[in-house]
């Protein structure tokens, strides 16, 4: 990471060793304090936070100024359960507990629907929040209560793996999920730093799951982030060291040769490490994310996406390629993983019964990514 300025919030105070980490790790940053304001409405002005153009390229200083700003404060809400609009009607979809330790992600995506998130378009930094132990009393309040094994999701929200570095929550989170008989947890990641992963004595309670995806896409819209192999040496590490490994391909874009460069990247990873299941999806955001990804390339660059965004037909749904675009981008896939794999579970993230029906998988025989 990059990082140039940080600001201490409210809540700082919390976490004295992950405060003087964070001041050792990035020795020449500007440091600033703001005690009295939560980490989601820090500010962020400064001499390029506004451009004079007023448009949607205001968005474009704020979120690059936010990929080296980090905030480190304590978080209200620690506990969230997912609830897509539309979830069982218009798509299958599933609610999940969400909790937060951290929040946004070091890398930069283009198409990233984190950019068009009510709390980053206002605060695009990369949050820490210094109450891990509010987190871990939620957890284990609701743990206590259920009859058997609950799943907790390193929220969408945040790459936890990639930010573990720093935090080294993941030395308190894994131990404490594999002594609690309830606890499962989930992280989503683009990163390889499973440095602090590998020799904790997880029991199983942990899950990682990689965000993969065809390597000219990676090259072009990735920013920032490790590379397919990079990300699939990790995932063999963490196979290695027993923990459970989910692949997830998303967002499938139809770049040129797509159907070669995807099938390519599924050859790939099922010859790194067999994951439990895979779970394929396509671009999901909404118009603020939408406008973001406008300001931050050429109509050329970003063709392979706006060419197939339809818009959508309820007022609160993401933008997302067309039925045709998605349906054919699934089946392909099915294939390239069916060929080498015939028994692997596949699963659809945020699709309509249409799409899950035209390439022929049932949702209930398919557990995706956010489920146990």
């Amino acid at each position: 990471m990059d990082i140039d300025r940080i600001i201490l919030a409210r809540g700082s105070e919390a976490n004295p060793d992950l405060c003087a980490r964070v001041l050792s790790a990035f020795p020449n940053a500007r440091v600033e304090r703001q005690p009295e304001v939560p980490p989601a409405r820090v500010d962020m002005s400064g001499p390029d936070a506004s451009p004079a153009d007023g448009g949607r390229q205001r968005m474009r200083p704020l979120q690059r100024q936010g990929k080296r700003t980090l905030v480190l404060g304590s978080i209200g809400r620690v506990l969230d359960t997912n609830c897509e609009p539309g979830m069982g009607e218009r798509i299958i979809c599933y609610p999940y507990r969400h909790f937060n330790a951290v929040g946004n992600c070091p890398y930069d995506c283009t198409f990233c629907y984190l950019s068009g998130n009510r709390g980053n378009l206002k605060c695009p930094a990369i949050k820490l929040y210094t109450n891990l132990p509010d987190v871990l009393a939620a957890i284990r309040k609701v743990a206590d209560r259920a009859p058997g094994p609950v799943l907790f999701y390193g929220s969408k929200l945040q790459d936890f793996v990639a930010l573990d570095p720093l935090t080294r929550y993941s030395e308190t989170l894994v131990p404490f999920a594999a002594e609690h008989p309830n606890v499962r947890l989930l992280f989503l990641t683009k990163s390889a730093s499973i440095e602090r992963f590998v020799p904790l004595d997880h029991r199983g309670h942990t899950i990682l799951s990689w965000t993969l995806n065809a390597e000219p896409v990676i090259e072009r819209y990735e920013i920032g982030t490790p590379s397919l192999e990079e990300r699939l040496v990790a995932a063999r590490r963490a196979a290695e060291a027993g923990y459970e490994v989910r692949f997830i391909f998303m967002p499938m874009i139809p770049v040129e040769g797509w159907r070669e460069a995807h099938a390519e990247a599924v050859a790939k990873a099922l010859r790194a490490v067999r994951p439990s299941r895979i779970t394929l999806g396509g671009i999901c955001m909404y118009r603020s994310a939408l406008n973001a990804m406008r300001g931050r390339g050429s109509r050329e660059a970003l063709s392979p996406i706006l060419n197939h965004l339809r818009p959508p037909a309820f007022a609160r749904d993401r933008y997302r390629f067309r039925e045709d675009v998605r349906t054919a981008m699934c089946a392909h896939m099915l294939t390239c993983i069916r060929e080498t794999d015939p028994s692997m579970p596949v699963s659809l993230c945020l699709e309509t019964p249409e799409v899950w029906e035209s390439v022929g998988l049932r949702p209930e025989e398919a557990p995706c990514n956010c489920l146990l």
